[in-house]
């Protein structure tokens, strides 16, 4: 297991910056995942972790040393890429001892790798088929065990279930997990989908522009964004601007208390739509509650989600489908204090 440090990265394509500065610590057999729009750098930085790219300034240490400009061939990494790129006229088995044949590893200890690799990817069914007999989901697992029957230290996927349909996405998404955690082996992620890096990682790294804007635990990336950009990339509906003073915001629809500390001063306020309850009556011992007309209702076979004309804005809230609210009916909002979040950002 190796520990990842990139200190002050940055990549220059002549005059286009690809990233400005990326400070990134990933701890020993950490899950991380790099999560962005198209185009901010993500797969960059992948590329320069494993060596296909050099950074313009800054460090890249594995387990504390340098390895800025190692050759990919002496870093000892494992990438998995959006493409399978399996040899076709090779069966699952000589797939998967292609690198080893490369390195000229011993016939014999490379038998024993495929042994226990087949085991761990769940393949030994399918050892003898080729990749056109395979489902996508079969074939993904080829390009891991392809990659991991060389003992990597470091193993890198980029967007590996984007050819995938979305059952098999998930399902290839709780195998990676697992795997990766029975393994302990170091990982790092690529994807754009806010769902697979929540669901797959230990923390993700989220990048906007050549930037770090985030690097946190899913769940407080999801719950206490940094910023209005990371709020809305992670689908935020609700954020509104409030005047802050002493644990209460004014909003244009109301006067909301919360519990988290904030600064005084114009602030963004975030309320997630699953965190707003939804009443018919008016709540008589309830904090936090504002008044509202349904004006959309929009339904996601498990939950519909509601927008509320509440004064001059439209509160998003959803909730599981057990019940249908007409369009037009009055309704009373109410929202805990614990779960407003008012996000940090300066004047």
């Amino acid at each position: 297991m190796t520990t990842v440090l990139l200190k002050g990265v940055r990549k220059d394509y002549g005059s286009f910056t690809a990233i400005s500065h990326i400070d990134l610590d990933i701890a020993s057999g950490e899950l991380v995942a790099l999560l962005g729009p198209s185009g901010c750098g993500k797969t960059t930085t992948l590329r320069m972790i494993a060596g296909l790219e050099i950074p313009t300034s800054g460090q890249i240490c594995f387990d504390g040393k340098d390895v800025s400009e190692v050759p990919v061939q002496n870093r000892n990494v494992g990438m998995v890429f959006q493409r399978y790129a399996l040899f076709p006229h090779m069966s699952v088995e000589k797939n998967i001892l292609f690198g080893l044949k490369v390195r000229g590893t011993d016939r014999a200890e490379a038998e024993d790798r495929l042994e226990q690799i087949l085991d761990v990817v769940q393949l030994q069914d399918f050892r003898h088929r080729f990749p056109a007999q395979l489902s996508g989901g079969q074939m993904q697992r080829v390009a891991i065990a392809r990659t991991l029957i060389t003992n990597p230290s470091v193993l890198m996927m980029d967007e590996p279930l984007a050819n995938l349909d979305t059952k098999l996405r998930g399902e290839m998404r709780r195998f990676i997990r697992n795997l990766q955690q029975r393994l302990g082996i170091t990982t790092i992620f690529v994807t754009h989908d806010q769902i697979e890096a929540m669901e797959l990682a230990d923390r993700v790294a989220v990048i906007f522009n050549g930037n770090l804007a985030q690097f946190d635990e899913p769940d407080a990336l999801y719950k206490h964004p940094k910023s209005v950009e990371v709020a809305d990339f992670m689908g935020a509906t609700n954020v509104f601007a409030a005047q802050i003073k002493d644990k209460t915001a004014t909003l244009d629809f109301g006067v909301l208390t919360f519990d988290a500390p904030s600064q005084n001063g114009t602030r963004s306020v975030m309320l997630r739509s699953e965190a707003i309850d939804l009443h018919l009556d008016e709540p008589s011992d309830a904090q936090n509650v504002f008044r509202g007309t349904i004006a959309t209702r929009d339904f996601f076979g498990a939950n519909i989600t509601y927008g509320v004309s509440c004064g001059r804005e439209t509160v998003q809230v959803t909730e599981q489908s057990r019940r249908v609210i007409d369009v037009g009916q009055d309704v009373w909002l109410t929202i805990a204090p614990e779960r407003i979040w008012v996000i940090q950002e300066t004047d």
